[in-house]
């Protein structure tokens, strides 16, 4: 089980206000209709993107034809910023979910930035962390383990994709098919299994929305696989959370 703290889970770093007004100095101001893609997957980059207003999903297209999501971005954060640093071979697209504002950095700007603004340098080193934390953790979420297993492991961690939430209230607005692209699987299985985990009253869901009720429930749902825990490994689970050793 992972040592990460799930109580202060991060999400995408904000842009400061300060370095936002100093952004929009050398950055070019674009829009995209809801469903716009904004960069192709293997596309040639202009820069990276920095939101005004907004939500951005950032995917990847698998040999199979299914979507893999990867993030979702909204205001004052950035995107796109590793495939401008790193040429165009791997790089994921983005996609507009809802109408966006942005301003468009180009490469050569963030190059020029890395060079003289250590809050912009401190910034970017901050996003690419999150994103490369965020991707270690998808990885252990969904590899090598069942369905259920999956969801259950990636739920309490939906703050690390960038998943919009509801301040206070906890609520995070989501698709069946968002949540299918994160765990690699169907919106089918993905509904079916929502349903079986609010009856345990792990969660709560309503139309493209889902709270999480239980996270530490559906950590240990997640080391059981697809039956409900032991309570040996409930206990198991507790105590390496908590940091202490097996009782001798």
């Amino acid at each position: 089980m992972s040592n990460l703290d799930h109580s202060a889970p991060a999400r995408p770093p904000v842009i400061p206000d300060e370095l936002w007004n100093q952004l929009q100095q050398v950055g070019k101001r674009m829009r995209y209709r809801a469903g716009e893609t904004i960069y192709f997957q293997d596309g040639a980059s202009e820069g990276a993107f920095c939101i005004e207003r907004g939500r951005v999903k950032v995917s990847q297209i698998l040999s199979d034809g299914t979507e893999a999501i990867l993030s979702q971005f909204t205001d004052h954060c950035m995107f796109g910023e590793a495939s401008a640093l790193g040429g165009d071979v791997g790089n994921p697209m983005a996609v507009a979910q809802t109408d966006v504002s942005a301003l468009l950095i180009p490469t050569q700007e963030i190059r020029e930035l890395l060079k003289t603004n250590p809050d912009f340098a401190w910034y970017l080193v901050n996003s690419l962390v999150h994103k490369l934390t965020a991707s270690t953790i998808q990885l252990g979420a969904i590899a090598g383990k069942r369905v259920m297993s999956r969801l259950a492991s990636t739920l309490p961690i939906l703050d690390y994709y960038g998943v919009p939430q509801d301040e206070g209230h906890g609520w995070y607005h989501i698709t069946h098919a968002e949540l299918a692209g994160l765990i690699d699987t169907t919106r089918s299985n993905v509904t079916a299994l929502l349903r079986r985990l609010a009856q345990q009253n792990l969660i709560e869901q309503r139309r493209n929305r889902v709270r999480i009720l239980d996270p530490a429930g559906l950590r240990e749902l997640a080391q059981a696989g697809e039956e409900a825990p032991t309570e040996s490994l409930r206990k198991a689970i507790r105590q390496k959370a908590d940091g202490d050793g097996p009782e001798e």
